[in-house]
């Protein structure tokens, strides 16, 4: 019973950091380089701040923390 709810725990951990990823990638890929130009175009503001840059590389982080806890687990699985 405990292994079923550590393994859940760990599957919730996965998606909400790969939840996260994406959310954030397309944040800055897509939705956040649209509103720059908007601002900058309306006049607004005089220099775009670099909010996309900023989200994607929220989003490489949060990739990263992904891929090592899958390579700590498969580590600890290969050795214990």
């Amino acid at each position: 019973m405990k292994k079923e709810k550590k393994r859940k725990k760990r599957l919730a951990l996965d998606w909400s950091l790969l939840a996260s990823a994406l959310i954030f990638f397309l944040l800055g890929k897509y939705i956040a380089p649209e509103y720059e130009r908007q601002f900058l175009e309306g006049g607004l503001i005089d220099e775009a701040a670099p909010v996309s840059g900023h989200l994607l590389l929220v989003s490489k982080v949060l990739l990263g923390l992904f891929v090592l806890l899958w390579v700590f687990r498969f580590l600890r699985k290969k050795t214990g």
